[in-house]
């Protein structure tokens, strides 16, 4: 017959239990805090990133106004397009006469003033479903085509004065 010890008692095997579930705790804590990626949460939401981009195709044409709707007459097919300008620039009409500042998203402001009647080469490119913010810009007048203007917009040839 064995006899009891110190070794047997009750409070010894709820001592021993106690601590393995401390180890297996602290165990399970170390290792959620080395391998999982961590999170920051912040008090204040971060302002959204404005990222400007463009079409780059080209596109040489006559300027036109055709109802409040500035279009440009591609040369090569005949087709005029409603021209859609984006975020990165400020349009101004006044009688012939067309200011644009581009630049304005980029921080690279440059002033070109167009008139109608000029050949203009212009970059971007078609679209036939332009987004919401994009059709902001048109005149409510302007049917597709539409030509969602790039970074470029130069006078090629000015418009002959009579």
């Amino acid at each position: 017959m064995r006899h009891k010890s110190f070794l047997d008692s009750p409070s010894r095997s709820k001592r021993g239990i106690t601590g393995r579930v401390a180890v297996l705790g602290l165990l399970v804590v170390l290792l959620a805090a080395c391998g999982g990626p961590t999170v920051v949460t912040s008090s204040t939401e971060p302002s959204p990133e404005v990222v400007a981009t463009a079409w780059v195709a080209v596109m040489v044409g006559e300027l036109l106004n055709i109802d409040g709707c500035i279009r440009i007459e591609d040369k090569a097919s005949s087709v005029g397009y409603a021209l859609v300008w984006t975020p990165d620039m400020s349009v101004t009409v006044e009688g012939d006469g067309i200011r644009i500042v581009s630049g304005i998203v980029r921080e690279n402001q440059q002033e070109v003033v167009l008139h109608i009647g000029d050949t203009v080469r212009v970059s971007g490119g078609e679209t036939k479903y332009p987004d919401e913010q994009l059709l902001r810009s048109l005149s409510p007048n302007c049917q597709e085509p539409y030509w969602v203007v790039g970074f470029e917009i130069a006078t090629v040839q000015p418009a002959e004065k009579p």
